[in-house]
Parts: structure tokens; C-alpha cells; sequence
């Protein structure tokens, strides 16, 4: 059984937490420093780097939580927290390109990290790099065939590349409000509308906004309509 190293004194978190919750980074940054220069085993120091990162990267700060995830990293180049935590640190705004080629190195590390895959997907979509995000969901779910976020976005993926047949079938049996907001994100309205069932109160939230996106406003306002008259049945028989 592998040995899990201790993450940061609870007295730190808490001192470093406030810190960062009034502003004062640089003292913030002097005790996590002070702090992590006497951890001499490699594995704690790698956690607690890790998570003095998340705590700026939570507090609002990612950008200097970057380097502390970096010593992680270069400490224990095979902890997939340690590749999470970093690309989860990188302004993907001003830093996709570099996010993405972090991202390939986490995957080629750790590659049966399936929340990795997504990250990676989701980058190079980011990017505009359709068919390479196609094919990172797809090896993504090569380890984890049920991963509801790679399937997602692997459907998403082909609906992009036109591929609607195969998306269809990528989507088969997941949440259909996800599957709609899929369809909705390449303004294919129409399609959506396919998907849902009037029937179900959660779906039609969902179907409304298909159907008015395909311009399809009467339909909206009878299915609106419906929905009002089965609430009220349904609180009648309740009552």
C-alpha cells in the first residue's frame, strides 16, 4: 500500500488562508515559503507544495500558486495531482498553448488519469484543434469507457466535425440536458429538440430553450403551457 504524505499543518492552512483572505500575499508567501524550506522528504514536500498552490489557486491567485505546483512537479514528475494542480494554475486565457502542451505531458505520465483526458479535450477545443480533441476523448476512454465527461465531449467533438450519426451514438444514455447544451453551443437547436422528452418535468427547462432557439416560438409557448397544467395536477393530487 503506498504511503500518503501529510499535507500541510492545519495551523499553516489556516494562518496562510487568512492571509491570503486579507490581501497580504507577501507575508502569505514568506510563511509558506519559510514553511516548505524545512521539509526534507521529497513526497511531503511535494504534497504540501501542492497545497499552499491550491490555496492561492482558490483564493483568486492561480498565477502565483503556479510556482509552488511546479516544485511539485518537478519533485514527483509522475503525481497526476501534481499535473492537475498546475494546469489548473495556467491562465488558459493568456496561456492555452503552454496549458495544452502541460497537459500532453500529464497524460503521457499518467496516462490512466481520465480526468487528464478531459482536461487535454477540453484545451485543445479551446484552441479550435477539433480533431485532436477528438482523439484525446477518445483514448481518455479507452481507460474509462463510462466517464461521463469524456463521452460528453467526445460527442461534442464529432457533432463539430459533422459527424452527427456518431455523436448520436457517443450520447446514447447521457443526461439529456447535458447532451442539449452540446447541441445548443454549435447552434443546432433543431437537433436538440430531438433529444428531449416533453414529458419530463427536468427536460423542459431545456426544450423551451431548443425550441425558441429554432424559432419554433408557438411550440415554446404550448409546451410552456403544458408544463404549467401538469405542475398543477400534479400539486392537486398531492394536496
Amino acid at each position: 500500500m503506498a504511503v500518503v504524505a501529510a499535507g500541510l499543518p492545519c495551523t499553516l492552512r489556516d494562518q496562510l488562508t487568512a492571509l491570503l483572505e486579507r490581501g497580504r500575499y507577501r507575508e502569505a508567501e514568506r510563511a509558506g515559503d519559510a514553511h516548505l524550506d524545512q521539509v526534507r522528504d521529497p513526497a511531503a514536500l511535494a504534497t504540501r507544495c501542492l497545497d499552499v498552490a491550491a490555496l492561492w489557486r482558490d483564493k483568486g491567485a492561480p498565477h502565483r500558486g503556479l510556482r509552488y505546483a511546479e516544485t511539485a512537479l518537478a519533485t514527483a514528475p509522475g503525481d497526476a495531482r501534481a499535473h492537475a494542480v498546475r494546469l489548473s494554475c495556467l491562465p488558459p486565457e493568456h496561456r492555452l498553448y503552454e496549458a495544452i502542451e502541460a497537459a500532453r505531458e500529464a497524460v503521457t505520465r499518467c496516462p490512466d488519469e481520465p480526468g487528464l483526458w478531459l482536461t487535454l479535450a477540453e484545451l485543445l477545443t479551446g484552441a479550435g484543434l477539433r480533431l485532436e480533441a477528438l482523439d484525446a476523448a477518445t483514448r481518455g476512454l479507452g481507460r474509462e469507457p463510462d466517464h461521463e465527461g469524456l463521452r460528453l465531449h467526445r460527442g461534442a467533438a464529432l457533432l463539430a466535425l459533422g459527424r452527427d450519426e456518431e455523436a448520436g451514438a457517443a450520447f446514447a444514455g447521457l443526461p439529456a440536458p447535458e447532451v442539449t447544451a452540446a447541441y445548443l453551443r454549435l447552434n443546432m437547436a433543431e437537433e436538440a429538440v430531438a433529444v428531449l422528452d416533453p414529458g419530463d418535468p427536468e427536460h423542459v427547462p431545456s426544450l423551451l430553450e431548443c425550441l425558441v432557439g429554432a424559432g419554433r416560438r408557438p411550440e415554446a409557448c404550448a409546451a410552456a403551457r403544458a408544463a404549467d397544467r401538469g405542475h398543477a395536477g400534479a400539486q392537486t393530487a398531492v394536496a
